[in-house]
């Protein structure tokens, strides 16, 4: 993204148009069960031998990084998505992608296991002098949406909490820049699972993305 900003500030010509003209990053809590029997539940049955030891090796191992290209499926969303950023790409500064971080609250509306968190971003094409609403063109890569080639992001916590319907997920996700490697961040992580306005459960973790 920062080279995209670049090169609005160095060639758009006053009074042109960014396309797209806007971003937004979202988030939804999920189950991923096919993913975690992939990677953690095989270890307690290994052709009849008991490794499951292993398991918070093998979750360190494969969950420290968001898992990219994740195939999420409609139905595995736990709740509605948030929205935790939106950018104006006409106007945001670079120095705005530096650090950011955004509170949420979920309510629950399908009972089920929560491994984590799955995330993906839709770009609209607007901003045309006279260009209406209803001509604004989206690409997503929601769920509900038709694939694409860039699929959805899955952030998987180290635990699994069953949640269900009407629980709330409050929390906070922050997101900073490596100060080299430009294109690499850490995602932080922070939720408490409630029920009747009672925390069970507080689970934070941060993520490497790449470095």
């Amino acid at each position: 993204l920062e080279s995209v900003l670049l090169a609005r500030v160095r060639f758009l010509k006053p009074g042109g148009v960014m396309w797209p003209s806007h971003a937004g990053l979202f988030l939804v809590p999920c189950s991923a069960q096919e993913e975690f029997d992939k990677n953690i539940s095989f270890w307690g049955d290994m052709y009849g031998f008991d490794f499951s030891c292993m398991q918070s090796v093998a979750s360190t191992e494969s969950f420290s990084r968001p898992i990219f290209n994740h195939k999420l499926d409609s139905h595995s969303c736990l709740s509605n998505p948030v929205t935790i950023l939106q950018l104006d790409l006409g106007s945001v500064e670079v120095s705005d992608l530096e650090e950011f971080g955004q509170e949420f609250c979920f309510e629950v509306t399908k009972s089920g296991p929560c491994h984590g968190f799955g995330s993906w971003f839709d770009v609209s094409f607007g901003g045309w002098p006279g260009q209406t609403k209803e001509q604004t063109v989206t690409l997503s890569t929601s769920p509900n949406h038709p694939r694409t080639h860039w699929q959805q992001d899955l952030f998987v916590l180290d635990e699994v909490v069953n949640v269900e319907k009407g629980d709330h997920l409050k929390g906070n996700v922050h997101v900073w820049r490596h100060p080299e490697w430009r294109r690499h961040l850490r995602i932080h992580l922070a939720v408490d699972f409630m029920r009747d306005a009672v925390s069970r459960k507080r689970l934070e973790k941060t993520f490497q993305l790449w470095r």
